[in-house]
């Protein structure tokens, strides 16, 4: 009895010594490093998808948001089309998420037109990136929107980033140095110019690729309903230029023709084409506008907004 006694004496003062003390270090410095990661690295970077996830959810009064997958990302400069634009697009994520931001943004009753970049391929569903949705995890519309994509250790500080801290790192000095990109309020704009050589046989696999037009039945049901039940904010879908190779094998134009009309029927609902001849030089490929070309289209667009009085 005296060695039992003796040895849980000693683990005790080993625990209050030692362990306990370790633990709460531990605990502290994991705090200040998560809090820092996150506020420096993670919300340091506006063109970031965690940092828009984030945004939409607390978005500031009197904004024109921007949203669709990553041809609105790096197509629609914001400063170009106003002080108070903000580039919501993702890369990688489709109509699912869009109608994250899209319901997130009418909580607010704006009378500021939200802008959502429309494919022509139709309504379908992908998140992209997992990491854009982590932090605010615990949030239950992201919760939702995840699915089976989440994970229990999405609740747990610091820990839960692992497989993501390189991401977020890319993104953060990305917006700092820009070498490849410009970034502007959310957008992420391509530097690089094709060569012809390249480009043309871009243009080739184009031509030899089907895309039809088709939407998934879900997302357009829970669309329209949001398009019904919006009585105040304008909202402005836009088609975005794409290369004019695109619609060599595109199928079922008279479908997104028949839902482009049925959707502009609904009160404040507005359509904007956008496909013009953009030269090649303008496209990093057949679907995306490089930096340049997001110039020339952000400011005819601008134009186009003013003019229909969406825009002052």
């Amino acid at each position: 009895m005296a060695q039992q006694s003796l040895f849980t004496s000693s683990f005790k003062l080993f625990l209050k010594t030692y362990l306990i003390p370790v633990a709460c270090i531990v605990i502290a410095a994991g705090g200040i490093l998560n809090y820092f990661f996150e506020q420096k690295i993670i919300l340091g970077s506006s063109s970031n998808g965690a940092y828009k996830v984030n945004r939409i959810i607390h978005r500031p009064a009197n904004e024109i948001s921007i949203l669709g997958s990553s041809r609105a990302e790096g197509a629609f400069i914001p400063s170009i089309l106003s002080s108070h634009a903000f580039n919501y697009g993702l890369s990688g994520a489709q109509d699912n998420v869009m109608l994250y931001f899209l319901s997130e943004a009418l909580k607010q009753q704006s009378t500021q037109p939200i802008i959502i970049n429309f494919d022509p391929e139709g309504l379908n569903s992908s998140l992209g990136d997992l990491s854009n949705y982590i932090y605010n995890a615990s949030y239950q519309p992201v919760r939702k929107l995840m699915g089976n994509a989440y994970e229990p250790w999405f609740a747990i500080p610091f820990f839960k980033y692992f497989g993501s801290f390189e991401l977020y790192t890319k993104y953060y000095l990305n917006s700092k140095l820009q070498l490849t990109k410009v970034t502007d309020c959310g957008g992420n704009f391509e530097k690089n110019v094709l060569t012809p050589q390249k480009f043309a046989s871009l243009i080739a696999e184009r031509k030899n690729t089907t895309t039809t037009f088709k939407n998934d039945t879900a997302l357009e049901r829970d669309l329209i309903n949001l398009l019904i039940t919006n009585k105040v904010t304008p909202l402005v879908f836009v088609l975005s230029p794409i290369h004019n190779s695109y619609f060599v094998s595109y199928k079922n134009q008279s479908g997104f023709k028949t839902f482009i009309d049925s959707i502009t029927q609904i009160p404040l609902v507005h359509f904007i084409n956008m496909h013009h001849s953009y030269p090649d030089s303008m496209f990093i490929n057949t679907t995306h506008l490089n930096y340049n070309g997001a110039v020339v289209f952000s400011e005819q667009l601008k134009d186009s907004l003013q003019a229909r009085g969406l825009l002052k």
